[in-house]
């Protein structure tokens, strides 16, 4: 939720003009610390598991760059870049992010490292 907005004329000659939005993140920030606390990031039963990777304000999306650049992928169908993208989001912001196991596969078998 957008909790303040300042909009500032540069008086440049060119019709410039500056717009700082700020919002409030606590609700991410909250879900992510009680995943981090809890049991982890796991959803669903059995074979229908699905691991979160973090939870993303709404405003986010407006505003971050590699947002911003995620959907563009997605709305192109490259779903590679997609979540490339959100894995830098993630890494750039990593107070919204679950821990999540890493699988590394080893001939036939599994090897899962928390």
């Amino acid at each position: 939720m957008i909790t303040k907005q300042e909009f500032w004329d540069l008086k440049d000659g060119k019709g410039t003009v500056l717009l700082r939005n700020t919002y409030d993140c606590s609700a991410a920030l909250e879900l992510a610390a009680e995943v981090n606390k809890g049991g982890g990031p796991m959803m669903g039963k059995r074979s229908d598991d699905c691991e979160v990777l973090g939870f993303i304000p709404n405003e986010e999306w407006l505003y971050d760059m590699y947002l911003i650049a995620a959907r563009s992928a997605q709305r192109r169908g490259d779903m590679g870049k997609y979540t490339e993208y959100i894995k830098k989001y993630f890494r750039n912001k990593n107070k919204f992010a679950t821990p999540h196991r890493r699988i590394y596969w080893q001939g036939s078998s599994a090897v899962i490292l928390k």
